[in-house]
């Protein structure tokens, strides 16, 4: 396990920009560059690639129902799912586009009240601090969605996989980018296409099920690893640092939700917000709402502090000013 350095800055101190996050958890990119370091490997993507949704759960139903009961027991003991929210959940997939609609209308329900797997991937959820005018721009988007976007598969448990793989790569490119700008470009091997495509052809009960830890990735790795790092059961986390940076930082962060752009743009409730940021502990969505928000946050006071980004040069067409 690799073990944070001493001068490895504490979250938030990356989460304050979120793409710049991810490489606040090795040195500097400058730091790392000066032994002759010429790429940074990153594990980011693992997750999303590796691991299916438990949304295929729909489709190995139809499939083979001895064998989706089996995986819907270990699920549902793992997950503490009730029997009557797992069934309902599973006997009514229903469209794409009823899915955005019903979406539009839950988004004050945080993600976590959902038993069962999700029929399309993650139901979009907003967090307390959300205004009521954030909600309802939110629930017009998905209304509009609904009317006029495709599922990435016909199948809900492939689309949802498509999607998490398609947010990895983002990231990662979000990532490359960051890294880049501090002489050490991260390459994130996850996201390749031939990893992606490769994890695609895989059953997905036979990809992520309850009874094993990425056994995908566990099976592709023997003889490569050692023996017990296979037969690991969970992943490490950076839970008590991220909660120790909130604490560290707690005066600015306090600052940051009393000058919040959001809430001048009336996107969120600046009372709750910094009820959040200075109690972070009480929150039940965790660390991706926060941080997203965070991200959100800075982005506003970037643009307002830089209109004009130094990355875009005014260029002249080359028939500018000539006469017709």
């Amino acid at each position: 396990m690799l073990h944070r350095s001493r001068r490895t800055p504490r979250a938030p101190g990356g989460a304050l920009g979120a793409p710049s996050r991810p490489s606040t958890a090795l040195p500097h990119g400058r730091r790392a560059a000066r032994p002759g370091a010429a790429l940074r490997l990153s594990g980011h993507g693992g997750d999303h690639a590796i691991v299916p949704p438990d949304a295929y759960l729909h489709a190995l139903w139809r499939r083979s129902p001895l064998t989706a009961l089996r995986v819907t027991n270990g699920f549902k003991a793992r997950g503490r799912w009730s029997l009557s929210a797992a069934a309902r959940t599973l006997l009514g997939t229903g469209s794409y586009s009823a899915w955005l609609t019903g979406a539009a209308a839950r988004l004050r329900e945080g993600a976590g009240t959902n038993q069962g797997p999700a029929p399309w991937g993650p139901r979009p959820a907003l967090p307390p601090w959300a205004s009521d005018q954030a909600v309802d721009l939110v629930a017009t988007a998905l209304r509009h969605a609904a009317e006029h976007t495709e599922p990435l598969d016909p199948d809900a448990g492939r689309h949802a996989w498509l999607l998490q793989m398609r947010e990895a790569g983002r990231g990662a490119a979000l990532l490359h980018e960051a890294s880049t700008t501090h002489g050490l470009p991260t390459d994130s091997p996850f996201c390749d296409d031939a990893v992606l495509i490769a994890c695609l052809t895989a059953r997905p009960h036979e990809a992520g099920h309850p009874w094993a830890y990425k056994p995908l990735l566990a099976a592709a790795m023997i003889g490569l690893v050692p023996e017990h790092i296979l037969q690991r059961t969970t992943k490490d986390h950076c839970g008590p640092d991220w909660y120790l940076g909130l604490r560290t930082h707690r005066r600015h962060l306090s600052d940051i939700a009393d000058t919040s752009h959001l809430a001048a743009a009336g996107l969120a409730d600046r009372e709750l917000l910094r009820r959040a940021l200075i109690s972070p502990d009480l929150n039940i969505g965790g660390a991706p709402e926060l941080e997203n928000t965070l991200g959100a946050e800075v982005w506003l006071r970037d643009l307002a502090a830089h209109p004009d980004p130094a990355h875009l040069v005014p260029r002249h067409h080359p028939h500018e000013g000539v006469p017709r």
